[in-house]
């Protein structure tokens, strides 16, 4: 839903203030979760058919959250046969050239680019979320209904998606978590989706190292807001030192 306000709002540089002007979501799931977080001994009601519907449309998230890390390395190889000839690769300089961005391409950023497009096509394109009725309707209206075309559709009319906002903090942590010996986790997606959080929060506490590596591998002020939980756990454990030590004094 975020990466669709987003998008319907033409991919505005003030995303953040627009978010916390508006920042509830309007689907009726958010009422159940609201009703759950209240008392602790409710639960969301799942019958084993709608728990075998869950797994069934996370299904797509999950492959993609495993085979992300083979996917793009595939992209990437410039010693492979058919280096410059997929899909992605195309887009990407249909990207840059819509954008009108002078000069090569670094690595890293063709790397980054191409998760954006890998993103914008699951989560945009063909709606790997449980909530994707609004999507639907958006597409309907555009009247583009194949995901490839809809993602072409994307390049001509709204390139920024791919290069600032949601989709491009995803592509960062997905790069970020790439180059760590953990980088096959079927919990990439998760994280990914997890990573507009630091954007759109004032702080982003979090007991995941990936989120920590994520603020030293990029130097983005929105990623520089994460804060570990063993960090607050340190700082208290020295406060209390500090606090004894003082007592100790007097």
């Amino acid at each position: 839903l975020i990466l669709l306000d987003f998008l319907e709002r033409d991919c505005p540089s003030n995303e953040r203030t627009l978010f916390w002007n508006d920042p509830y979501s309007k689907d009726g799931f958010t009422s159940v979760w609201k009703d759950i977080n209240k008392d602790i001994e409710k639960t969301i009601p799942l019958t084993d058919s709608l728990f075998s519907e869950l797994k069934e449309r996370t299904s797509v998230a999950r492959l993609l959250s495993k085979k992300l890390n083979t996917i793009i390395a595939g992209m990437t190889d410039t010693s492979a046969e058919n280096y410059g000839e997929e899909f992605f690769h195309k887009g990407m300089h249909s990207l840059v050239k819509k954008l009108e961005i002078q000069g090569d391409i670094s690595k890293e950023n063709e790397i980054l680019i191409k998760l954006s497009l890998i993103f914008g096509l699951f989560n945009i394109c063909i709606g790997v979320d449980l909530f994707c009725s609004r999507l639907h309707k958006f597409w309907e209206n555009k009247g583009v209904h194949d995901p490839f075309k809809r993602l072409d559709y994307l390049i001509e009319n709204h390139p920024l998606v791919f290069t600032r906002g949601p989709l491009f903090m995803m592509a960062n942590m997905a790069s970020s978590q790439m180059k760590t010996d953990n980088n096959k986790s079927r919990g990439l997606l998760h994280d990914c989706w997890h990573t507009l959080y630091a954007y759109y929060a004032e702080r982003l506490l979090t007991d995941d190292t990936h989120f920590s590596e994520l603020g030293k591998d990029v130097d983005f002020e929105a990623f520089k807001r994460i804060i570990l939980t063993d960090d607050i756990t340190k700082i208290w454990k020295r406060t209390l030192e500090i606090y004894e030590e003082k007592l100790s004094e007097t």
